[in-house]
């Protein structure tokens, strides 16, 4: 079971997932925000995340096949060149 939809918290994740109400949490949103939000929460850095707002403005290009973007993370969906 996959739970899905506004779980932009870790701490909301997790006790989704102690209190077995899923197997897995989607949380998508949360890492186009921060890609980096899994590494600063097991440092313990939490007030370091940039929290997804849910605007939902990286779902409006889904159809058309459009980059991602990403209202507090600007990064969001363009290509690094290494």
């Amino acid at each position: 079971m996959i739970a899905t939809g506004r779980i932009n918290d870790m701490v909301f994740a997790e006790s989704v997932l102690e209190n077995g109400h899923a197997d897995y949490v989607h949380m998508v949103r949360a890492l186009h925000a921060d890609p980096e939000i899994l590494v600063k929460s097991q440092r313990g850095q939490m007030e370091d995340v940039c929290m997804c707002i849910a605007c939902n403005k990286c779902t409006e290009g889904l159809g058309a096949q459009l980059p991602i973007i990403c209202t507090v993370n600007p990064s969001a969906g363009v290509r690094k060149k290494w």
